[in-house]
């Protein structure tokens, strides 16, 4: 069998080239601000990575290659772009279409002693060995992206704050600086400047997994707000002799917050890309995978070394925080669809919701405000436990509930203000985003791509069409090829 595959990958070549120059043309005709052409390469990089976060670790270098024709492009890739730059769908087919990506190349082998007829066999080896070939090459700069963005997150999110908050605690140690206040003040500062690097690198895409990572971090930071007035931690660090009466215990205790953060984090990651890179699937199912396996680690982890008011605490906090986040999960899949009344209805059940369980909050803290009983002394957790010498720590025994109380009840606050605000609000605000049945897009999605043709997008004049006008003038359209020993059919689609 005799195969022009030269011409093949000719072919394919002149499509990458085809579909990177088109691929040019909507990103420089993107309306930024009301201005187009101000959309550069990396901008489109952030567009792309917040429908799929994988985009989060390419550089601008791919988009040239992309635009040159230097990569091959893929149907995933495509898909994301047309939803970055708010694409119609017939302008998605259409570079679909022109890269080929549906025909089907198959080869026929015309035997001259029987009938072709009874011979005929599909040999697609070499196409599927070429495809292979690029697919792991595909797959391996992404892992390798993948790897990299990786080593980002945790370098912003754990080792930057955790050297300020190491460096931070050990300068009022060196200066002596232990008082009560100032120690609160010490924790305050820390969870304040995380949320305003939460705020100030949010990104839409991954602001899931941004979210998560701050939310943990502040939910288990906020139990510590009563140890400057006790001067204990739930983990016992100052039982340490070298740690009492210093900062050192508040330190390691953020530091061990940063960390299961961070695992939090990286595990979402991995679910979510687990879960989402292969179509289909029930929606509910993968966003509880997705939400609750991080979340179950942290308490596990966390319920191992500390006493059991942090078990019930936490029992109380993180189910809401993963039911919020696969909530949000849910809105995001393409796949639920919410008309106009559900919208309404989810809204109202939201804000609801929100009501009762900061009123449920609010009356627990006031019951145990007014019975200092139901507080537990951090002496034990499941691993070992210890006397509480209140010598050591400077006051009385009779002091500490009502240290605890004020503390307790500060903490307390603090966690529903960022449960309704950060957390609630978020979920609200994904609510009003989520595009329903009725609007404009969702109708013209409906009808069929003849239609589609006629609609004009707001703030931009570009007609609906999938080619550019003259885009295929002067190129060779390929025929299939016959010879003796065999032929090449295109089965369907374009021939470009």
């Amino acid at each position: 069998m005799v195969v022009d595959m030269p011409a093949v990958l000719d072919a394919r070549r002149l499509r990458a080239r085809q579909v990177g120059r088109l691929m040019r043309f909507h990103r420089e005709e993107f309306v930024v601000d009301g201005v187009p052409g101000q959309l550069t390469q990396t901008g489109l990089l952030k567009l792309m990575s917040e429908i799929d976060p994988a985009y989060l670790g390419y550089q601008h270098t791919t988009v040239v290659r992309w635009e040159a024709g230097a990569t091959r492009p893929t149907r995933e890739r495509l898909e994301v772009f047309g939803q970055a730059l708010s694409l119609s769908r017939a302008e998605v087919d259409g570079l679909i279409d022109l890269a080929g990506l549906e025909l089907r190349y198959e080869f026929y082998v015309e035997s001259d002693t029987e009938p072709a007829l009874d011979d005929d066999r599909v040999d697609t080896v070499p196409v599927v060995q070429e495809r292979n070939s690029h697919h792991g090459d595909e797959q391996g700069a992404e892992n390798r992206a993948h790897v990299h963005q990786m080593l980002r997150f945790g370098l912003y999110r754990f080792a930057l704050p955790g050297a300020a908050v190491a460096g931070s605690g050990f300068l009022l140690q060196s200066i002596g600086w232990t008082a009560d206040l100032l120690l609160s003040a010490y924790i305050a500062v820390v969870i304040a400047l995380m949320l305003c690097d939460y705020f100030l690198r949010r990104r839409r895409s991954n602001s899931l997994r941004d979210l998560l990572v701050i939310s943990v971090f502040v939910l288990l930071g906020v139990t510590i707000l009563p140890a400057p007035l006790t001067r204990m931690d739930s983990f016992g660090f100052y039982t340490v002799p070298a740690f009492a009466g210093t900062a050192m215990p508040f330190v390691l205790s953020l530091l061990v917050f940063l960390v299961m953060a961070l695992s939090a984090g990286l595990i979402f990651d991995f679910l979510y890309k687990w879960q989402y890179s292969r179509p289909g699937g029930n929606p509910y199912k993968k966003a509880a995978w997705v939400s609750f396996p991080p979340l179950v680690f942290v308490y596990v982890c966390i319920s191992l070394f500390t006493g059991a008011g942090f078990w019930v605490y936490l029992l109380e906090a993180f189910p809401v925080l993963g039911g919020v986040l696969m909530s949000m999960l849910v809105l995001r899949d393409d796949s639920i669809k919410v008309d106009v009344w559900m919208k309404r209805f989810l809204l109202q059940s939201s804000v609801l919701i929100l009501i009762s369980l900061t009123s449920l909050s609010l009356a627990a803290t006031l019951i145990i405000y007014n019975d200092p009983s139901m507080l537990f002394l951090p002496d034990h957790t499941l691993l070992r436990s210890w006397d509480v010498d209140f010598a050591a720590l400077g006051y009385p025994a009779g002091e500490y509930a009502e240290r605890a109380r004020m503390g307790m009840t500060w903490s307390a606050l603090s966690a529903i203000v960022y449960m309704v605000v950060v957390i609630g609000g978020t979920l609200l605000l994904t609510i009003v985003r989520k595009d329903t049945g009725d609007s404009p897009d969702a109708a013209a999605s409906a009808v069929p791509a003849e239609t589609d043709k006629s609609r004009e997008r707001p703030k931009d004049p570009r007609v609906d069409v999938r080619y550019r006008p003259g885009w295929l003038a002067g190129h060779r359209m390929l025929q299939p090829m016959r010879s003796s020993a065999g032929m090449i059919r295109v089965d369907k689609g374009y021939a470009i």
